[in-house]
């Protein structure tokens, strides 16, 4: 485990990237308030990247100082951009919780997001800590991020009745997380419930001896840190000794393919 000192030079050395990543994207937000950052690669897209939309959270943490380094101005303006984005979620969300799904350029039909949602969650989380934004914006995002939990759960309560023969992929893990963090926050057990039995039964039984999750059957490091991602934090979430100890052996799989 890593020194104290260590984990502090970490988080100074990752607030310090994440301020200077804001301060390049803060210029790519759209009058609309959509992050809009692609469209310099793909002009004629039919939207902004669905992906560039969870912007507001880090864009939050900043102007909150939950992640220090941002200038009073500078969180000023986060504030104000961040805010913007969320509304712009918002207004590209429908009475069921679809949005459209836009990628390199085109529309990949309507869906209810998992990352999406997980984003807008921890977001709201921050407006209320800090009682920032108008009571009415907050309102609104509850209603959406519940809603579209309540429609993935019971997807999710259906789909996985029956324990799975094979590792799930990295999307289905973070929608486990999801349920577990909306669960936590609107006082819903049963979500927090199915989370803590998801992951029990679909996603720690499949870690390999490794240390990886096989995605399509196989070693993706890539999506394995997707999946890792969720996992630590639903493990942090929910202090959960079987998810935590599953990052210990994923640890090891990356220093063995790590470069010195």
């Amino acid at each position: 485990m890593p020194a104290p000192a260590d984990l502090a030079a970490i988080r100074t050395e990752t607030a310090a990237l994440l301020l200077e990543w804001a301060r390049l994207c803060a210029p790519h937000f759209g009058p609309s308030g959509s992050m809009d950052l692609d469209l310099r690669d793909w002009p004629t897209a039919q939207g902004p990247s669905y992906y560039n939309q969870f912007s507001h959270h880090a864009f939050l943490l900043l102007a909150t100082g939950e992640v220090p380094g941002a200038s009073a101005a500078e969180r000023s303006q986060f504030a104000d951009l961040a805010l913007r984005n969320l509304a712009y979620v918002l207004s590209i969300t429908d009475a069921e919780f679809h949005t459209p799904h836009f990628s390199r350029g085109r529309e990949w039909g309507r869906h209810v997001g998992e990352w999406l949602n997980y984003y807008v969650l921890g977001s709201l989380r921050l407006l209320e800590r800090h009682g920032l934004g108008p009571p009415e914006l907050r309102a609104r995002l509850a209603h959406s991020v519940s809603g579209a939990v309540e429609v993935l759960h019971r997807r999710f309560a259906e789909k996985y009745r029956e324990t799975p023969t094979e590792f799930v992929g990295n999307h289905d893990v973070w929608h486990g997380l999801l349920f577990a963090a909306a669960g936590r926050h609107f006082r819903r057990p049963e979500w927090v419930d199915f989370a803590r039995d998801f992951f029990a039964r679909c996603v720690n039984p499949f870690q390999t001896a490794d240390g990886y999750w096989p995605e399509a059957h196989g070693i993706v490091v890539g999506y394995s840190l997707v999946t890792a991602e969720a996992v630590s934090l639903y493990a942090e979430l929910t202090d959960d000794a079987a998810t935590l100890a599953t990052l210990g052996r994923f640890a090891g799989f990356v220093e063995h393919l790590s470069f010195p």
